[in-house]
C-alpha cells in the first residue's frame, strides 16, 4: 500500500520540506500524515469528492497530501504551528495550482 511506499515516505519529506512546513522534521506527524493521504486516495478511489473542483479520477497525491493538513486544521481546531500549517498549505497551493483544478481546464 501507498503508506508502506519508500518513493512516497520520500515525496512526502520533500513536499513538507521544500514549503517549510513546521513539521517537516516530526517523523510521526509525516507517518499520520501519509497513513491519512492513503486513506483519502482510497477514498477517492471509491468515488467520493473530497477537494472540488477535482473529480474523483482527477484527485492527485499531492492534492490529497494538502487535503489531509487542510482537513486536520478545519477539524481538530487550534494546532501547534496553525498559523505555520495555513501559510504551508497557501503557499502549497499557489506554488502548484495545476494540481487543484480541473486538468480539462489546462488545455
Amino acid at each position: 500500500m501507498l503508506a508502506n511506499s519508500f518513493e512516497a515516505e520520500v515525496f512526502v519529506q520533500l513536499l513538507l520540506e521544500k514549503w517549510k512546513h513546521p513539521l517537516a522534521q516530526d517523523a510521526d506527524f509525516r507517518e499520520g500524515l501519509l497513513e491519512s493521504t492513503t486513506i483519502a486516495i482510497q477514498n477517492s478511489l471509491n468515488g467520493v469528492v473530497l477537494l472540488e473542483p477535482l473529480k474523483p479520477d482527477d484527485f492527485n497525491f499531492i492534492a490529497a497530501i494538502w487535503f489531509v493538513e487542510w482537513s486536520s486544521l478545519q477539524n481538530l481546531g487550534p494546532l501547534e504551528f496553525s498559523a505555520e500549517r495555513t501559510k504551508w498549505l497557501d503557499d502549497v497551493k499557489r506554488s502548484l495550482p495545476s494540481c487543484f483544478c480541473d486538468p480539462d481546464d489546462l488545455v
